[in-house]
């Protein structure tokens, strides 16, 4: 599982250089096989941007508080 820094979901709306990463990102991970989260999420727009992008899993403050990587991996 891969995780995308908040940085990038920041300039959703602000940055085309960060959507650009964000769909390089996602496309990566997709052809890898991964599953990729998208954190910092704290508005409705960030949200339907990465939704519609394609990005099946998000954290952040619009959704509960950000958990580390092991949350989503269970126990081990």
């Amino acid at each position: 599982m891969v995780k995308v820094d908040r940085a990038f979901t920041w300039g959703i709306g602000k940055d085309p250089k960060s959507e650009v990463a964000l769909r390089s990102i996602l496309s990566l991970t997709q052809e890898l096989g991964l599953l990729v989260v998208a954190e910092g999420v704290e508005t409705e727009a960030q949200r339907t941007w990465l939704l519609e992008a394609g990005y099946p899993l998000a954290q952040g403050y619009l959704l509960g508080r950000p958990e580390p990587l092991e949350f989503y991996m269970g126990s081990a």
